[in-house]
């Protein structure tokens, strides 16, 4: 099974799956054609469909992202715990007991960020957190500096805005891990006023 389009992170599920962030449905892949008047005819083709179809797929949410159970069989892969996993994050499973995830999220319109832990056995969600980043600015005059040197083509793809908060220092994803026996996670984060890691226990949770 070979997964196409804007792909995140993932973890092994087990020895047989992983479970990874990426599209729901299916996308348009490249027509190919052999010889020079096929080639082009294929290309108008494809334009032409893509045109058409784009704005029907965007609405029926085919193009949706959510995490993905993928067998290493090639079986088509499965959404995974849709209702419960919303958005994308940086999940792991516990290293000693593996019914057990662990993931974040990204900033709400509000700036906060979750901590949880997912039952996959049970499908129970488990909050461990929610912190809040910080509503400091980017200091303009330094972020001009630090982008002299960046390659002009890079800031027409991230934006300015956004390179300059994630090589600020501001921007501190909780990126979450586990201790290998699944007692304790910790994860980073800026909350309390400056980036630090902290330490949560899980063992009453995952026992």
């Amino acid at each position: 099974m070979v997964l196409r389009g804007n792909l995140s992170h993932f973890d092994w599920r087990d020895e047989e799956s992983i479970v990874i962030w990426g599209p729901r449905g299916r996308t348009i892949t490249k027509l190919r054609g052999k010889g020079g008047g096929r080639r082009g005819l294929a290309t108008i083709v494809l334009k032409l469909a893509k045109d058409v179809l784009r704005p029907i797929v965007r609405r029926s949410g085919m193009l949706a992202s959510a995490y993905l159970l993928v067998p290493l069989d090639g079986s088509p892969p499965k959404p995974f715990f849709p209702d419960i996993l919303t958005g994308d994050g940086h999940p792991s499973f516990c290293p000693s007991k593996r019914e057990w995830m662990l993931a974040d999220t990204y900033p709400n319109p509000a700036g906060q960020r979750e901590l949880f832990l997912v039952n996959t056995t049970k499908g129970d969600k488990h909050s461990l957190g929610i912190f809040t980043e910080l509503k400091m600015q980017v200091n303009p005059a330094k972020s001009q500096a630090a982008m002299a040197e960046v390659d002009p083509s890079i800031l027409r793809i991230i934006g300015k805005d956004l390179y300059s908060f994630t090589r600020s220092g501001l921007h501190c994803d909780l990126h979450p891990r586990w201790r290998s026996d699944g007692k304790q996670v910790t994860f980073d984060s800026l909350h309390e006023g400056s980036r630090q890691i902290y330490v949560v226990d899980t063992a009453g949770i995952v026992e």
